[in-house]
């Protein structure tokens, strides 16, 4: 599945994907997903701006606005390898090798979808888990980063990556 959008047209192309997080969270799309995540909500004294970032940053709700803030601010991280340690570069590479097969047909059939569907899963999260171990942040937000890296890559698309995990699954099953 080739990505169809205009990513080569994109102004805004980042290697560094510590500089790339922290445009995110400076950018009016994060500062208005985290308010509207909050709206209505009281805290008790003791709930740090940091522990409320990092619930905020836990939640499929900034996964999906860091897609969003990808598409409508015109800023891509790219996979620069330099950028990361062995075990993600080889998590990352297995993840996209699977991708491409699966675009190029060698998967087919209900249980066949289904089951690589769930391998793509674990491969996604087995390179989500390291980058967030290694940056520091949620495993959902690492997520995030990593189909912004792929929608680079052209393999998906940033209408299939914005949607629920659960939807996007079953997407694949039709």
């Amino acid at each position: 599945m080739r990505n169809t959008e205009t990513i080569e047209n994109l102004p805004q192309l980042f290697n560094d994907p510590v500089e790339y997080l922290t445009c995110f969270r400076d950018s009016a799309s994060y500062r208005n997903s985290y308010a509207k995540f909050y709206e209505g909500k009281e805290f008790s004294q003791e709930v740090s701006e940091i522990d409320k970032r990092d619930v905020f940053e836990g939640d499929e709700t900034c996964r999906k606005s860091l897609i969003e803030f990808a598409r409508t601010q015109d800023m891509i991280l790219m996979y620069t390898p330099e950028y990361y340690g062995e075990s993600f570069k080889d998590n990352i590479k297995d993840y996209f090798s699977l991708i491409k097969d699966f675009a190029k047909g060698r998967v087919s059939g209900g249980e066949g979808v289904a089951a690589y569907d769930r391998l793509r899963g674990s491969y996604h999260d087995a390179a989500a888990q390291e980058l967030s171990d290694s940056m520091g942040i949620s495993h959902r937000l690492a997520r995030g980063l990593i189909q912004v890296m792929t929608i680079h890559e052209g393999l998906d698309t940033f209408d299939s990556a914005g949607q629920d995990e659960r939807r996007r699954m079953m997407s694949m099953l039709r």
